[in-house]
C-alpha cells in the first residue's frame, strides 16, 4: 500500500513537473512581433497623407495632412499613439486626437495587419472597413 501509494505521488510530481516546464518556456513573439512594426509606415489615400512611426516600446506619432472643406486649406494631425501587438502580424493602435473645434479630444482605435513591407489599417476590426494602406519606409 506504501508502495503504490509512493508510485502515485512520484507520477503526480513528475507530471506536474513537466507542465511547469513547459509553461515556463515562453518565446519572444511579442519582441519579434514588434521589431517587424517599429519603424516609420507611409502611405496616401485621395488627397490624405498618413504616416505612422512605431517605437518598440509601444508607442509612437501618427500624422495626418489632409483637405479641409471647411477651412479650405490643408490642414494636420499629429499625435501621439499607443499600440500592442496581438500575434506576429496583427496589432492594435489607439490614437488620442485633440479637437480643434471643441476642448478635449476623441480616440481612434485602428486595427493593422502587416504583409511583408504593407500594413493594412482598418477602422472597425481586423479585415473590415479598410482605411488606409501603408508602406515601409527605408
Amino acid at each position: 500500500m506504501k508502495r503504490k501509494f509512493f508510485w502515485s505521488m512520484l507520477t503526480i510530481l513528475m507530471v506536474t513537473l513537466l507542465c511547469v516546464g513547459f509553461t515556463s518556456c515562453g518565446d519572444d513573439d511579442d519582441d519579434d512581433a514588434k521589431a517587424k512594426v517599429v519603424g516609420t509606415w507611409k502611405g496616401r489615400d485621395g488627397n490624405t497623407t498618413v504616416t505612422m512611426t512605431f517605437n518598440s516600446g509601444g508607442d509612437g506619432m501618427y500624422i495626418e495632412s489632409y483637405n479641409d472643406s471647411y477651412s479650405g486649406g490643408r490642414e494636420s494631425v499629429s499625435t501621439s499613439f499607443t499600440y500592442s501587438m496581438v500575434d506576429a502580424k496583427r496589432g492594435i493602435a489607439s490614437i488620442k486626437v485633440p479637437d480643434k473645434w471643441y476642448s478635449g479630444s476623441s480616440t481612434w482605435t485602428f486595427y493593422f495587419i502587416i504583409s511583408d513591407n504593407t500594413m493594412s489599417v482598418y477602422d472597425d476590426d481586423f479585415g473590415d472597413d479598410l482605411e488606409f494602406v501603408l508602406t515601409k519606409q527605408k
